[in-house]
C-alpha cells in the first residue's frame, strides 16, 4: 500500500493504467488523440483534475476522493463511484460523451453540458444535490435517480433534458428555455416538482406520490399527466402563448389554475379526482383573452 505525493499523467495516443491501493495526494491528467487513461482507486486520493481532448478517460472510485474535476472536450469520460466522494465537477462539450454513475456516497454532482454533447447521469446510492446546465442544439442530458437524493436543479437552454425518478428525493427544479425540450417523470416518491417554461416544450408525468407541483408556462406549452397522487398543484399560464394541458387520471388534493394576460389552461379530469379546484382567468394580451377549460 504505497504513497504518492502527486501524480501527473500526460497521454497522447497511448495508454496509461493506474491502480491505487494506498494514498495519493493529487492526480492531474491530460489525455488527447486516441489515448486511453484509466484510474482505479481503492485507497485514498485527495483530488483528481483531468483534461480529456478527444480521448477516453475512465475513473473508478472504490475508496475515497475529495473532489473530481473533469473537462471532456469531444472525448469519452466514464465515472463510477462505489466509495465516497465530495464533489464531481464535470464540463462536457464539443460533442463529447460523459457517463457518471454513483453507487456510493456523494455530496454534489455539478455538470455543464454544451456544444452537441451528451451526458448520462445516474444515482443508485446517496447524493445531496445534482446541478445541471444543459445548453445548445443537439445537446442532451439524461438523468435518473434510483437511490436517495435531496435535489436536482437544471437549466435547459435550446437543448434536450430528460429526468426520471425511481427512488426517493426531495425536489426537482427545471427551467426550460429557447426551444428546449424537457421531460420529467416520477415513479418513486418526491416532495416537489417545479418547472418554468419560456418558449420551450415541457412534459411532466407523475405515476407515484408527489407532494406539490408548480408549473409555469410562458410563450409555448407544458403538458402534465397524473396517474398518481399530488397533494397540491399550481398551474400558471402567462401571456398570449402560455399554454398548460393537465390530464388527471389520479388524485389531486388541491389545484390552483391561474391564466393571465392571454394564457390558456386545459384541465381534463374525466378519469381522476380533485378535492378542491380554484380557477382564475384574468386579463388579455395580443387580442387573446385568458381562458381556462375544465372537463370533468
Amino acid at each position: 500500500m504505497g504513497t504518492i505525493g502527486s501524480l501527473n499523467l500526460v497521454n497522447n495516443n497511448s495508454r496509461i493504467n493506474v491502480q491505487n491501493n494506498g494514498q495519493i495526494g493529487n492526480v492531474n491528467s491530460q489525455s488527447s488523440g486516441q489515448g486511453s487513461t484509466q484510474i482505479e482507486n481503492n485507497g485514498g486520493i485527495a483530488n483528481v483534475s483531468a483534461q480529456n481532448n478527444g480521448a477516453t478517460f475512465n475513473l473508478q472510485n472504490n475508496g475515497g476522493i475529495n473532489n473530481v474535476g473533469v473537462q471532456n472536450n469531444g472525448g469519452t469520460f466514464n465515472f463510477a463511484n462505489t466509495g465516497g466522494i465530495n464533489d464531481l465537477n464535470l464540463e462536457n462539450l464539443g460533442g463529447g460523451t460523459a457517463n457518471a454513475v454513483n453507487y456510493g456516497g456523494m455530496h454534489n454532482m455539478n455538470v455543464t453540458n454544451s456544444g452537441g454533447a451528451t451526458v448520462n447521469l445516474a444515482n443508485y446510492g446517496g447524493m445531496h444535490n445534482m446541478n445541471i446546465a444543459n445548453n445548445g442544439a443537439k445537446t442532451t442530458a439524461n438523468v435518473a435517480n434510483y437511490g436517495g437524493m435531496n435535489s436536482v436543479s437544471a437549466t435547459n437552454n435550446a437543448a434536450n433534458f430528460n429526468f426520471a425518478n425511481f427512488g426517493g428525493m426531495q425536489s426537482a427544479s427545471v427551467t426550460n428555455t429557447n426551444l428546449g425540450n424537457a421531460s420529467i417523470a416520477n415513479y418513486g416518491g418526491m416532495n416537489s416538482i417545479n418547472t418554468q417554461t419560456y418558449r420551450a416544450h415541457t412534459e411532466i408525468a407523475n405515476f407515484a406520490g408527489l407532494g406539490s407541483l408548480y408549473a409555469k408556462d410562458q410563450n409555448d406549452d407544458t403538458y402534465i399527466y397524473n396517474q398518481g397522487n399530488i397533494g397540491q398543484a399550481t398551474l400558471v399560464a402567462n401571456g398570449a402563448r402560455g399554454y398548460i394541458n393537465f390530464q388527471n387520471a389520479g388524485g389531486v388534493g388541491s389545484m390552483f389554475a391561474d391564466a393571465n394576460y392571454g394564457g390558456v389552461i386545459d384541465i381534463n379530469n374525466l378519469f381522476g379526482s380533485i378535492d378542491a379546484l380554484t380557477a382564475d382567468a384574468n386579463g388579455a394580451s395580443h387580442n387573446q383573452r385568458s381562458q381556462i377549460n375544465i372537463l370533468s
